[in-house]
This record gives C-alpha cells, structure tokens and sequence, in this order.
C-alpha cells in the first residue's frame, strides 16, 4: 500500500537528495517536493533548471520487493507512462524520449533522475526524482529544447495539485506492474517512445559517426533498439547514442 505521507519544502538542496536521506526508514510511496531545489540533479550529474514556484519538483520513493533487478527498466517505464496520462489529461501530447524524458513535439517538458537500491539480490527502493516544466516561461540554461506545459497551452497549474493528479496515475501504473501486466506496461510506453519507428538521424557516441535507422523498441535491460537503414538492429545503452533534432548538416548544437 501507498502512504500518503508528502512533505513539501520551500527550498531545498535536492528532492532526491531529501528521498536518499530517509531511504532506510520511510514508507513504499513516500514523496519529498519542493518549490526550489538549490542542486537539482538531472542525468549524468547534469543540473537540473527550475524558477522558483514555478514547476513540479518532486521525489518518490517506491519498494517494488516483487520486481527482480534485472527489470528494474520497468520502474522507469510506469513513470514515463504515468507523466504522459497526466499530460493526457491536460490534454498535451506527449511522448517518451528514452529512456525517461518526456517531450511535447520536439521540446523537452519533463526530465527523470531514477536510483534503484539492492539489498542482496532483491530491489529493495527506487528513488524517482521527476521535475515536470509546468509554467515556466523563460530557460536560462543552454539546454537546447526546454519547454512548459503553459508555453504549450497558455494554461497555469498549481504545482502542488499537479503532484496530487500525478500520484494518482503513479499509484494505477506500479498496480498493474504488481498484477503482473508487464507485456501490457511493454507494449505502451514503445508506443508512447518518441520516433518510433520514423527514420531519423543519430550519432553513435562510441565512433562519433552519425547514421540513419528506426527505433524498433526496448530490450528487457532498458536498452534502445535502433534499425539501420541497411538493416541491422543495434542495441544501445543509456548516453551511447545521440538523437539529432535536425539532420541537414548535423549541427552539434542540437544533439538530444
């Protein structure tokens, strides 16, 4: 069961730092939030870009003990899935830019930091930090493609009612991962993936060398599977390819 317990801090170092902090001893569905986070942390070490009172900051911190960490991808996957039903809601389309980046077209509206936890062979928590652009209006940072659910709209929604409408999507999404219903999980977020299966261009972070294929789908290990246009099938892991916005030219500066 989800404890309803969520505290909010005005300002803080990090939600996910806050999560880490009480990970020994707090509740399966436990949720740390912020107005302003002084360190957001997004992936790789990156910061993470928020104004002040302006978007959804928040942490959860979830126990899937039935889950094996082999697929541990499938946590990533429900969260994913469950920001897109709350843009659904809002009535903004959205797609998932693998692993957990969720985009409005071609612009980033939501980033994910996940940390999974294993006491022997067992999953024993999963920290998922999320900050969802909500009504944001100006980026400073050099981000390329930022944008807000009322750049998008016009709309303003309260952050705090807007984690509310999120936890009850989160909540839906891990009971049917509890039920089992993983081909179903599986089938949803490769059709929410952002171009899937449209020929686009990439770069291969390894060789440096850009190409052209299809994203065909997900492995069981989280790792994006890539048809190129001779055929092939490649699988790559996090930070070993790179999503190209606009290929004439391959400029560097709008690598995603």
């Amino acid at each position: 069961m989800f404890t309803n317990k969520i505290l909010w801090f005005d300002v803080i170092d990090s939600t996910n730092n806050e999560a880490y902090r009480n990970v020994e001893t707090a509740l399966h569905g436990s949720v740390w939030a912020a107005h302003f986070q002084t360190a957001g942390k997004g992936q790789q070490g990156n910061k993470w870009e928020s104004a002040a009172g302006e978007n959804l900051l928040c942490s959860i911190l979830l126990r899937p003990l039935f889950l094996p960490p082999e697929r541990q991808f499938l946590i990533s996957q429900i969260v994913a899935l469950s920001v897109c039903d709350l843009l659904d809601h809002w009535g903004v389309d959205s797609t998932i830019k693998w692993p957990n980046d969720i985009y409005v077209g071609n612009n980033k509206v939501q980033g994910m930091l996940i940390e999974h936890f294993l006491s022997g062979s067992q999953l024993s928590a999963s920290i998922v930090g999320v900050g969802i652009n909500l009504n944001q209006i100006r980026f400073d940072s050099n981000t390329p493609n930022p944008t807000s659910v009322f750049l998008e709209t016009g709309i303003t929604h309260l952050p705090k009612e807007a984690l509310q409408e999120l936890l009850g999507f989160v909540h839906k999404r891990y009971k049917k991962l509890e039920q089992g219903k993983i081909d179903t999980i599986e089938i949803e977020y490769k059709e929410r993936l952002y171009r899937f299966n449209q020929l686009a261009c990439f770069r291969c972070c390894a060789t440096k060398s850009f190409f052209w294929g299809k994203i065909v789908g997900v492995n069981e290990n989280g790792c994006l599977m890539v048809k190129r246009e001779e055929g092939v099938v490649e699988v790559f892991s996090f930070q070993e390819i790179k999503y190209i916005l606009d290929a004439p030219g391959i400029p560097q500066n709008l690598l995603i």
